[in-house]
């Protein structure tokens, strides 16, 4: 058949038009698309680049560990204290699935003030179930009494290398996050009750086998040693920039006198 220029710019003018229809629909759902990830995985508004655990906390946030609360989940509050219950959850979410976790019988693994109905019922089985938690000698878990540091340190290092057991019956789990470069220094004694903050610190240390950030000793947090120290040449630098702004002449030997001092 025979088209005429007619036809054949008709014809040319529907393929456009069917094209340009098709173009739209795939823009419409990648923008879609690109707007779901933005709102998934938005930074907290709270959580800033003055905060030295922002890195660890939309490491969590990205892996979907943790949400956040307060409208809509914009919030993470890490300064806030974290209460048994939740901190159980995330560090389990950290390792196990939904699907493993939703798993734990909560008729064999429960306390006596934790009930099915529980939003944390099925973490704080999960968490009895693996050895993570005992509870106390009177049968409870006491879930929302915020957590201390000491507390924290048994529910993590179970959970990612074992149960330990030494006298006092803390001291291998601090021990094994020391010797993992996993104490944040702003904990200050072992019943620290411990920060959403430096929850994720510990937890993405572990994860990620990061020993490159300073950490605290059992002996620190006992009082049984001071803490050392220890200046690269990159601190070394910003520290020299620091005191030439202030106009302080300071040489070597002033610099190893005062990582002595500190």
């Amino acid at each position: 058949m025979m088209w005429s220029s007619f036809h054949r710019s008709s014809f040319v003018h529907f393929l456009i038009l069917k094209n340009m229809k098709i173009f739209r629909y795939v823009m419409g759902a990648l923008i879609v698309v690109s707007l779901f990830s933005q709102q998934a995985f938005a930074a907290f508004l709270d959580v800033t680049a003055s905060n030295p655990y922002q890195d660890s906390i939309n490491y969590l946030q990205s892996t979907g560990v943790v949400n956040g609360y307060n409208n809509e989940g914009v919030y993470y509050g890490p300064e806030d204290e974290i209460t048994r219950a939740a901190f159980t959850k995330i560090v389990l979410m950290s390792k196990y699935s939904e699907a493993e976790i939703e798993a734990c019988d909560t008729s064999s693994h429960t306390f006596n003030d934790v009930n099915d109905a529980d939003w944390f019922a099925k973490y704080v089985c999960k968490a009895k179930e693996l050895g993570l938690v005992n509870g106390y000698a009177d049968g409870s878990f006491k879930p929302n009494n915020n957590i201390n540091f000491v507390e924290a340190a048994k529910i993590v290092v179970v959970n990612f290398d074992g149960e330990k057991t030494s006298d006092p019956w803390y001291k291998s789990y601090v021990e094994t996050l020391a010797n993992d470069k996993a104490i944040p220094v702003e904990i200050v004694s072992f019943d620290t009750l411990i920060n959403r903050g430096q929850m994720a610190e510990i937890i993405v240390r572990l994860l990620q086998n990061d020993t490159s950030k300073a950490s605290l000793s059992y002996a620190i947090l006992s009082g049984e040693s001071t803490i050392d120290v220890d200046f690269d040449d990159d601190v070394l630098s910003e520290l020299d920039e620091i005191f030439d702004d202030l106009e302080l002449d300071m040489d070597d030997d002033d610099f190893n006198d005062l990582e002595g001092l500190l």
